[in-house]
């Protein structure tokens, strides 16, 4: 990736983090030396800041969320640092584990399809919707035409192209 688009992508994660109130937390303003207190006020005003909503972890979770696999590996990371964040900090963060917004069902059919090269009817006696979600894949519960019951995980249509879009 070139520098001027490297430093576009920069640009837009932080402008994506401005809007969320998770770049310069409005909650740590009394912490920041002037110039960063200024600053923090400015993107306040300037950002428009979509979701005012929440505590500083559920904000950056959402941010990181919408900014892709790599930003929500980032999250996950974090997560498990609640001796450095604060375990609400950490807590909101670890939804990002599992507890992303599923991609429908039918795409998920098509995904598996086209991946095992058959119908899911001639695969699966039942294949369910999605249990959990997260940043590269879901996973279903199913049921092979034997009967064994197994978990089925789906990567997420065009995971590769983002993850070598974001690297």
């Amino acid at each position: 990736m070139g520098s001027v688009a490297a430093f576009g992508r920069l640009t837009a994660a932080a402008w994506s983090l401005a809007r969320n109130d998770a770049l310069l937390p409005r909650e740590l303003d009394d912490l920041y030396p002037p110039s960063l207190s200024a600053l923090s006020k400015s993107l306040q005003v300037f950002a428009g800041r979509q979701a005012r909503d929440g505590r500083p972890g559920e904000r950056l979770a959402r941010s990181l969320e919408k900014l892709g696999p790599v930003a929500i590996k980032l999250g996950q990371l974090l997560s498990t640092r609640a001796d450095i964040f604060g375990t609400p900090f950490a807590e909101d963060l670890s939804r990002l584990k599992d507890k992303l917004e599923p991609f429908p069902i039918d795409v998920a059919r098509r995904e598996v399809e086209a991946t095992l090269g058959r119908p899911v009817e001639a695969l699966f006696s039942r294949f369910g919707e999605p249990v959990a979600a997260a940043s590269l894949a879901q996973a279903h519960d199913a049921t092979l035409i034997d009967g064994r019951r197994v978990a089925v995980k789906v990567l997420r249509p065009g995971i590769e192209r983002r993850m070598a879009q974001d690297a």
